[in-house]
């Protein structure tokens, strides 16, 4: 039988009573004009069109109908059965697994190119800072020179973040508590935020004490306050709070930018995946990598125009 794809909107699983949200969607598409499609004899496939429906932070979901139509002696219709599987979870761990090997070759290459690469770039970073001094201050070479060890330290960064992915540093935990982490955190991003028109505003409550490794958790931080406040090139407000629920510290960063597109969303921790001109596409995959090192989980809720929340979930028990 021939697979038809179609975007109705909507898909049901005809087994069990549509008690679920996405079961209802698609038996609410079959009464109205979709009828035909669902008893054509052949295998279709269908798509319930989450954003449709004004669920922008959802994904799609996905069915795959069978329908077989009974006939009695005569070849007339007498009845229909209808089978239909929900493949959405089947393709959100086929999409895991492709970003676990992407993952996996970005580290592969790292392992094998980066301490070759971050040799030269010192070298070439001391060179030029000597050259630099040699200029007086007032020479426009002065400036070139500045580029280059801007763009080296730039190259730099990538090639720590490779590093990462490769063979990540070693994983110290500690009893503590996080807030004074995140704190830590605000305190060094400030300044960019300042620069930017940016104002933090930082609303916490009491949270047990866990155990983690405060280096890699502030680099958590760092990477998604960073992204918020360039999400806001033309400033606003930036909401950092922590608080703790359901045997779970939450620690929301949410911004007022630009948000993200709702077919970006699922590829936001893929590597090298990036909507910023000058991004590497490590950061995220990298604050993901180390939330699950805590056992943790990372969340995310974005409308287009109206903003962004980052939401870190770690464990107490």
């Amino acid at each position: 039988m021939q697979t038809e794809q179609t975007d109705i909107g909507g898909g049901i699983d005809m087994t069990k009573p549509p008690n679920t949200e996405h079961d209802k969607g698609l038996k609410y598409f079959m009464t109205l004009q979709q009828n035909e499609l669902f008893l054509k004899e052949g295998s279709h496939r269908l798509i319930l069109k989450n954003r449709e429906l004004g669920k922008e932070d959802e994904r799609d979901i996905i069915y795959d109908i069978d329908t077989l139509v009974l006939k009695n002696s005569k070849g007339k219709n007498v009845g229909y059965v209808i089978f239909c599987e929900n493949l959405t979870e089947k393709y959100k761990l086929q999409e895991k697994l492709q970003s676990m090997e992407k993952l996996s070759l970005a580290g592969q290459l790292a392992a094998g190119a980066a301490h070759e690469i971050k040799n030269p770039l010192a070298s070439i970073r001391g060179f030029v800072q000597l050259l630099q001094e040699s200029f007086h201050k007032n020479d426009k070479r002065r400036e070139y020179t500045k580029i280059i060890i801007e763009e080296v330290d730039r190259l730099n960064e990538l090639v720590r973040e490779l590093l990462f992915i490769a063979k990540p540093s070693p994983d110290v935990k500690t009893r503590g508590n996080i807030n004074k982490t995140v704190d830590d955190t605000i305190l060094v991003v400030n300044s960019k935020a300042i620069m930017n028109d940016v104002v933090i505003h930082r609303e916490s409550s009491e949270v047990p004490e866990i155990i983690f490794n405060p280096e890699h958790m502030k680099q958590v931080f760092l990477n998604l306050m960073n992204n918020a406040i360039d999400a806001m090139p033309k400033g606003g407000n930036l909401f950092v709070r922590s608080f703790h629920k359901d045997n779970r510290i939450h620690i929301e960063i949410q911004d007022e930018g630009c948000g993200i597109k709702p077919e970006h969303i699922d590829r936001l921790f893929e590597p090298f995946f990036t909507t910023k001109e000058d991004g590497t596409g490590l950061g995220l995959p990298i604050t993901k990598k180390i939330i699950q090192n805590h056992s943790g989980e990372i969340q995310v809720k974005s409308k287009p125009g109206k903003g962004s929340c980052f939401t870190v979930l770690l464990p107490t028990m």
